[in-house]
């Protein structure tokens, strides 16, 4: 027989060859179908994770916002607030300097006041001591 020739025999060894190859190869198929599978799985979990914090960083954002425009509007407040204390201020300065003027004033009023009762008293003594004589002067 030639070796070119083909037998049941060699079609058989041959088949029995490609068999143990097609054999390998489907081991090999089906651990990277695992793999594959373990990827898949991990990646529905990364998913799963990726939303949950998705979800959580959008209820974040809500609160950011809603507690930015807290801010604002306590801004707002604290700057109208600021503004009242600085005319509350300058309004307490005048009242100061108006009462050190009025009580400066008073001082000078009441100096004044005890001249003028004291010189309406020594007029009024000048009188009296002038009546009483008259009258000491008509008895004697």
């Amino acid at each position: 027989m030639s070796a070119n020739e083909i037998t049941l025999t060699t079609i058989y060894e041959i088949l029995k060859d490609h068999t143990l190859r097609f054999d390998r190869m489907d081991e090999r198929f089906d651990a990277a179908d695992k793999r594959a599978d373990g990827f898949e799985a991990r990646l529905d979990r990364f998913e799963s994770v990726q939303n949950t914090i998705a979800l959580r960083l959008i209820s974040v954002e809500t609160t950011v916002k809603e507690q930015s425009s807290l801010f604002r509007a306590m801004q707002l407040r604290l700057d109208s607030l600021h503004g009242l204390v600085e005319e509350l201020e300058r309004r307490t300065g005048r009242i100061e300097q108006e009462y050190v003027m009025i009580t400066e004033a008073l001082r000078r009023l009441e100096q004044r006041f005890d001249r003028l009762e004291a010189d309406r008293l020594k007029e009024r003594i000048t009188a009296l001591e002038a009546r009483v004589q008259a009258l000491e002067t008509a008895q004697a």
